[in-house]
C-alpha cells in the first residue's frame, strides 16, 4: 500500500524489504487503484463522525450540568423564601411587641377613668407642666393616671373627674374638648390664669397640652363652683 508521508523522518532504507509498499521515498510509484482505495479509507473514516460512546458520554456530561444548575436554583429561591419568612416573623414580633405595650399602657390609663393618647393610639410621654403650688410639686402625669378616678361633671366644654392621689390629695381634672387652640397659646393662657389674684378664680395647680388633649388640674373643692350652686348643674 502507499506509504504515508513521514516529513522526512524515515530514509528509503528503512521500508526496504517490504515488497508491497509504493510511494515516496521509495522508487516504487503505486497504481491508481490504490491510491483511489486509500482515499476512499481516509474519506468513509472522516465522514463516520462522532462514534456512539462519545455521544453517550457528551450526553451525560450535558445531563449532569443541566441537573446542577437546577439544584443552585433551587437552593437560592429557598433561600431568598427563607429571608422572606425569617423577615415576617421579625415583623410580626415587633407589631405584636407594640400592641402589647400599647394594650398595657392603655389598660393602665384607663385604672383613672381618662387616658391621655396621640396620633398613633399609644400614652402620650409629654410631662404634666406643674404651677407654683407646693402641694403637688411632684405631681406626674403617671399619677393622674395611676390614681383612681370618678366623673363628677360633663357640660359641653368638657368633663370633670374627682381624682385621690396616692399621697391622699384629691383633685379635680377637667378634661377640655373642642377647644382649638395651638399648645403655645394654651400654654400661655393658663400663664396668665395662674397670675390672676381673685377669691373667687380658681387657678389651676397644673395642666396638661398635647395635639389631642388638654387637661386642667384643680384643687378639690367641696362645695362645687359658684355656677354649680347657682344653677343647680354643671
Amino acid at each position: 500500500g502507499l506509504i504515508p508521508d513521514v516529513q522526512g523522518y524515515f530514509s528509503a532504507d528503512s521500508f526496504l524489504g517490504n515488497p508491497g509498499l509504493c510511494g515516496y521515498p521509495l522508487q516504487k510509484n503505486c497504481s491508481s487503484q490504490i491510491l483511489g482505495s486509500t482515499s476512499s479509507k481516509i474519506t468513509e473514516e472522516g465522514s463516520k463522525g462522532p462514534s456512539k460512546e462519545q455521544i453517550l458520554i457528551y450526553s451525560g456530561y450535558a445531563a449532569l450540568g443541566v441537573i446542577i444548575i437546577l439544584i443552585v436554583v433551587l437552593k437560592i429561591c429557598r433561600g431568598k423564601k427563607r429571608g422572606k419568612k425569617i423577615e415576617a416573623e421579625s415583623n410580626g414580633d415587633i407589631e405584636k411587641t407594640r400592641y402589647v405595650s400599647s394594650e398595657s399602657k392603655a389598660e393602665e390609663a384607663s385604672k383613672s377613668g381618662f387616658s391621655v393618647s396621640s396620633e398613633n393610639g399609644m400614652v402620650s410621654q409629654q410631662s404634666l407642666i406643674v404651677l407654683a403650688r407646693p402641694v403637688v410639686n411632684e405631681l406626674k402625669m403617671e399619677d393622674l393616671l395611676r390614681a383612681p378616678a370618678e366623673m363628677i361633671g360633663r357640660g359641653k366644654n368638657g368633663s370633670l373627674y374627682k381624682v385621690m392621689l396616692t399621697n391622699g390629695i384629691v383633685v379635680v381634672v377637667k378634661r377640655i374638648k373642642d377647644w382649638s387652640i395651638s399648645s403655645v397659646e394654651f400654654k400661655q393662657r393658663m400663664q396668665l390664669l395662674n397670675q390672676a389674684k381673685h377669691p373667687h378664680v380658681l387657678s389651676p395647680l397644673a395642666f396638661y397640652v398635647s395635639k389631642q388633649e388638654k387637661l386642667l388640674v384643680y384643687e378639690y373643692q367641696q362645695n362645687g363652683s359658684l355656677f354649680k350652686l347657682l344653677h343647680g348643674k354643671f
